[in-house]
């Protein structure tokens, strides 16, 4: 009986690119490395961790064995160009013992959606209506408070006489052109 050969992603680069050479495997585009890969898996080569870092390290050395190609450069430059927020670079991931980003894939944007929503839901208590109400009841039964009147003072206004001003009647002055 054969044994299974684990590939952990502290030897994930290494244990690929021996293979190639052990088996002299041509790799000149990503495809051959596919093939490379199911061939290894054939073998009873187990990779132990998430897929992207697989196809990560395939992308590595598909360029590394052929780094003329413009396809292979192109597609390793797009693997950098990704930006990463501090929490996804350093990630406590079970399968990730390295500190190397990767971009999130589609299932794991969806699995953060579901632990927020599940967060959400458990952070609303849903108490019945009734229950709560019976609660506001029992708040407002307390001790009622008596209010005193309020007499807001009063100010008297006195009238005062007013005294009619009579007008004088005015005279007209003619000025004289002073000659000078």
């Amino acid at each position: 009986m054969t044994t299974l050969k684990i590939v952990k992603l502290d030897n994930l680069h290494e244990t690929i690119f021996n293979y190639i050479s052990d088996n002299n495997i041509p790799i000149v585009e990503y495809d051959n490395m596919k093939e490379c890969i199911l061939q290894m898996i054939r073998g009873k080569y187990i990779f132990n961790m998430n897929r992207d870092r697989l196809r990560d390290a395939m992308e590595d050395i598909t360029y590394i064995m052929s780094p003329e190609d413009e396809v292979n450069k192109d597609r390793v430059e797009k693997g950098l160009e990704y930006e990463y927020s501090d929490e996804e670079m350093f990630s406590d991931d079970d399968d990730d013992d390295c500190l190397t980003p990767r971009a999130p894939t589609e299932a794991d944007i969806m699995e953060a959606i579901k632990v927020a929503v599940g967060e959400a839901k458990a952070e609303v208590k849903e108490e019945p209506v009734e229950e709560v109400k019976e609660e506001v009841k029992e708040e407002v039964k307390e001790e009622p408070v008596e209010e005193e009147p309020v007499e807001e003072p009063v100010e008297e206004v006195k009238e005062e006489p007013v005294e009619e001003v009579k007008e004088e009647p005015v005279e007209e002055v003619k000025e004289e052109p002073v000659e000078g």
